[in-house]
């Protein structure tokens, strides 16, 4: 197996070419994760992957769903190990300003969070997260990349979009250091 031992990511996998793609590179022996926000989509390639688990070893599959308990429990159904809760609507309301909707949206993903856990996945979150929009020295605002840091039953955190863009700016190895900060200060904050 060619694949074997790597990661393959693949959007817009819960269909047509994407679908092909995703049973080729399993078949390889990769780990798939399937990006895919169309309901039930992603759920149903995942189950096609481990139905074949037998004739191509025993991939991992991670749906990339919204936080809606409908979505979570058909991920499990398919029997999929994982699921990564997408945080896009959290990332516009924060961009926006938007208070209520910050607040409407993390409560959803804490309580998707919560649901998948209670199933037995490990659970990640992310996309459209970044690092700040305000000025460097601002120590009373927090970054969409804190708000979902900070939940406790977050087991990974998907930043890779914000983290290069952050990096064209500083550097890749500043990127990593103040994302890796600001995860940490969420996750002390939280405790606290």
């Amino acid at each position: 197996m060619r694949l074997e031992g790597k990661v393959a990511v693949v959007t817009g996998g819960g269909a047509g070419i994407g679908e092909g793609i995703v049973m080729c590179m399993a078949r390889e022996g990769a780990d798939i994760a399937i990006p895919d926000i169309q309901e039930g989509n992603a759920a149903a390639v995942a189950k096609k992957v481990l139905a074949a688990a037998s004739r191509i070893g025993k991939p991992v599959v991670v749906n990339f769903i919204g936080a809606d308990p409908a979505q979570i429990e058909a991920a499990a159904q398919a029997g999929a190990p994982c699921v990564e809760l997408h945080t896009g609507p959290l990332a516009h309301a924060w961009w926006d300003g938007d208070q209520a909707g910050m607040q409407r949206e993390l409560t959803r993903i804490q309580e998707g969070l919560r649901f998948a856990r209670s199933l037995g996945l490990r659970t990640h979150a992310g996309h459209g997260l970044a690092l700040s929009q305000s000025e460097p020295g601002q120590a009373d605002h927090v970054s969409s990349t804190a708000l979902v840091a900070a939940l406790p039953d977050v087991a990974e955190l998907h930043i890779g979009h914000a983290l290069i863009g952050h990096a064209v700016f500083v550097g890749l190895r500043q990127a990593i250091a103040d994302f890796k900060a600001e995860a940490i200060r969420a996750r002390r904050a939280s405790v606290a």
